[in-house]
């Protein structure tokens, strides 16, 4: 980035604005005495204090450098600022999410144990799941419905994750659990890189007691299910480095997944693989204008491809629906600068597109609608599953897309008797687009019944599937056979536009107090 410049006040306060997480060296020089330097770490989105006592350049040979002891709370936002460095040492995955989920006050999944209402989420310092802030270099990358994340990353490009638990910035906004921040790494002047190939097979994994054959206490076991399917790669790249030295930097990263997971349908145990194709590139340039000026540019995308896709439990193969493909990619904008010594400045503009495409079924046969159980009535084992047809409708197309718009201005005042202000003001507008009439069926039909079993083992037809079993209340059955219609409006499309403003002032009154 080159270097910054700032002036202290007649206080000793200073403020450098705008900078990038990292590592600095900070030179401390004034007229008389002598230069100091100090080594510090910039984390995201969090004021770091640095300090220093100056000597007289006379006395040489006794000169020390030294720094008041930091306060106990520096800052009144409460999280967790976690380095690339420390995940790489830890066995857990290496998303937003997991990496997130070691932070204290944060709750999600536990071994399996879902402590959230939908899979990827988290529960922030009790806060809804659904209701957190999930950024990616200033990119909104959340479900519109769910709030769990879009994979707008490359794991081997994320640099640092901040979680923010509470008394957070109003700048953030429209959240009411917290914020997770990612930023991915940026060129320098240097050029690094790195490869990655994670190795998966299916063989790999032990067979669970379903796999095996257990179909229930007293019912006749099934045959065993083994895992097949060759060995897969997630391969991950990065490089950085510099277009012209000092001014201008680029950064590319791509991950490329060719994966066959191995499954196995209740109720009925067929054996297939999931077989999923993700080829995921970034590109991010940065460059300065001067010393104070900075602009940045990131984009990456996300296809996703599965042979089979499997959605509300199909318990039967005519339940999964076929090549499937998720469009999802995201882009951002960055500008910062100084305009005076005093005053700075920051803009972005961001958009997240998310897409389903041939999720569910096509046909609108009423005999071609799907089933739903709410239980196998197996002995020992409940199941409620789909079959017959695939649940959703593919002709309803569905996008859940965002785009955000955001400026301020930042201006620090220092005093003798009121301590220092950074004082920032600014404005959001931020846009939730959801295109799709919710249809869940082809048909627009559902239909909610059993299905033909002896002594708890299903009974299959010609082609081998389940056989629905129709029984109203009126002819002395215990449980009802149900009819939903689901009177959608295909390809409709809902825009929420949500404008913020904000006014925030961090106040260090003297080395004892701060506000925020």
């Amino acid at each position: 980035m080159g270097e910054r410049t700032a002036v202290t006040a007649t206080t000793g306060d200073y403020l450098i604005a705008e900078l990038p997480s990292g590592d600095y060296k900070i030179t401390y020089a004034l007229e008389g005495m002598q230069t100091t330097t100090k080594q510090m770490h910039l984390i995201i989105g969090l004021p770091t204090r640095v300090e220093t006592q100056m000597k007289v350049s006379a006395v040489t040979e006794a000169i020390t450098v030294t720094a008041s002891s930091p306060a106990v709370l520096e800052n009144t936002t409460v999280g967790a600022n976690i380095k690339a460095q420390t995940v790489q040492q830890l066995p857990i995955l290496r998303t937003p999410m997991d990496i997130a989920s070691i932070s204290p006050g944060v709750t999600g999944d536990r071994g399996g144990r879902a402590t959230t209402p939908v899979a990827n989420q988290l529960s922030i310092n009790g806060g809804i799941a659904y209701d957190n802030n999930i950024l990616i270099n200033g990119v909104n990358m959340q479900d519109n419905i769910f709030g769990n994340p879009n994979n707008l990353f490359v794991a081997d490009a994320i640099q640092e994750t901040q979680v923010l638990t509470s008394g957070i910035s109003a700048e953030y906004g429209h959240f009411t659990g917290g914020v997770i921040n990612v930023i991915t790494k940026s060129g320098g002047n240097t050029f690094s890189g790195s490869l990655r190939d994670d190795l998966t097979k299916a063989g790999w994994t032990a067979l669970t007691p379903y796999e095996q054959g257990f179909r229930g206490v007293g019912v006749t076991r099934a045959a065993v299910a083994p895992h097949t399917g060759h060995l897969s790669h997630v391969y991950e790249g990065t490089l950085g480095g510099p277009i012209l030295r000092d001014h201008l930097w680029f950064f590319a990263a791509a991950h490329k997944e060719q994966t066959a997971v191995p499954n196995n349908l209740p109720v009925t145990g067929y054996a297939y693989n999931v077989n999923t194709t993700n080829k995921r590139p970034e590109g991010k340039l940065t460059g300065t204008i001067g010393s104070s000026q900075t602009l940045q540019a990131d984009y990456i995308d996300n296809p996703v491809r599965r042979n089979n896709e499997i959605q509300v439990t199909p318990i039967d193969t005519t339940a999964i629906a076929h090549n499937s493909l998720r469009v999802n990619y995201g882009y951002v904008g960055n500008y910062s600068g100084v305009l005076t010594s005093n005053l700075f400045a920051e803009a972005r503009y961001s958009k997240k597109v998310f897409r389903f495409v041939n999720t569910g079924g096509t046909s609108t046969n009423v005999f071609d609608s799907p089933i739903r159980t709410s239980s196998t009535r197996v002995p020992g084992i409940t199941i409620s599953g789909t079959y017959n047809a695939p649940y959703f409708d593919a002709t309803d197309p569905e996008d859940r897309d965002n785009k955000q718009s955001f400026g301020a201005l930042s201006y620090f005042l220092s005093k003798p008797r009121f301590g220092s202000h950074d004082i920032k003001a600014g404005f959001e507008q931020f846009v939730d687009t959801r295109t799709g009439g919710n249809s869940q069926s082809a048909t627009s039909r559902t239909y909610y019944t059993a299905y033909k079993q002896t002594n708890g083992v299903p009974v299959l037809d010609a082609n081998g599937h389940l056989i629905p079993v129709w029984s109203p209340i009126s002819a002395g059955a215990s449980i009802d056979s149900r009819m939903a219609i689901w009177q959608a409006i295909r390809g409709s499309k809902l825009d929420t536009t949500t404008n913020s403003f904000f006014i925030n002032d961090r106040w260090n009154l003297n080395s004892n107090f701060a506000f925020n």
